[in-house]
């Protein structure tokens, strides 16, 4: 069955798949699709006496750093629900998946589950825990070190959507917008999002007007040095939270000479 599997997926899109199988009877497809960190998505296919079954085996819930299945709080689960019923899959056990009797649809439905998996781990609301208790503890240096703040400026940007700058910082006659980027696994997401935001922001009219930082949270060790490289190029200051001493000494100098250039 597992062979017939691969076939079918080698016939259907033989550049764009790789197909093995697993010594448990399932087979594992790895798509072309990515999660945000750059990590190839994969899906898994079982079969019964009647239906095949494809799915994520959790690997989405996993990635998000969400709590099992049966912990997620009503608004996540729904958020959940909403995008695979609107895409025609289920959430089930912690899963999403698909099943279906037809084994030439395979390979449509493997790239279905993928697409969804891609916009989950866009959805803000399922990230907002985690990146938010980062944003806290930020705030809270924000306030020991006496620099002016506000929370969550909305900017219409360049390409007309409202980008959120996390805090804008008001010191010594001089003014910044600063993001807070936590991502143990979204590396390659938030450090896009983050150079995206700031570059989409950079022709409205106040802009010039801000310096730009970025306060990482690189405690989970994951941060190659190529991130932080993109980071400073977009940014005129770039502190590492691991080094939260330095960024101390940053906030309260900010406050008598204002936000220098840090590369």
């Amino acid at each position: 069955m597992n062979e017939s599997i691969c076939k079918t997926f080698m016939g259907s899109l033989p550049d764009a798949f790789l197909c093995r199988k697993l010594t448990n009877g399932t087979t594992k497809v790895t798509t072309p699709l990515v999660f945000p960190c750059g990590d190839a998505i994969d899906i898994f296919i079982t079969k019964d006496a009647e239906y095949y079954t494809i799915s994520d085996l959790g690997s989405c819930i996993q990635y998000l750093e969400l709590p099992l299945a049966d912990k997620l709080s009503a608004n996540q689960i729904s958020a959940i629900n909403n995008r695979c019923q609107s895409d025609g899959l289920m959430f089930i056990n912690g899963e999403v998946a698909i099943q279906t009797k037809n084994e030439r649809m395979l390979a449509v439905f493997a790239i279905s589950v993928a697409n969804t998996i891609v916009k989950l781990c866009e959805s803000t609301l399922l990230r907002a825990k985690v990146e938010n208790e980062f944003v806290s503890r930020v705030e809270s240096l924000l306030e020991e070190s006496g620099i002016a703040y506000a929370r969550q400026l909305k900017f219409k940007a360049a390409s007309g959507m409202k980008r959120v700058i996390d805090f804008t910082l008001s010191s010594k006659n001089e003014q910044a917008l600063l993001k807070c980027i936590h991502a143990k696994s979204a590396i390659r997401y938030a450090t896009n999002e983050a150079a995206t935001t700031f570059l989409d922001v950079s022709n409205t009219p106040v802009y010039n007007a801000y310096k730009k930082l970025v306060i990482v949270d690189d405690t989970a060790n994951q941060w190659d040095t190529s991130y932080i490289r993109s980071m400073k190029q977009s940014a005129d200051t770039v502190l590492l939270w691991s080094q939260r001493s330095s960024v101390v000494k940053f906030m309260k100098d900010a406050v008598k000479h204002g936000f220098a250039t840090r590369r």
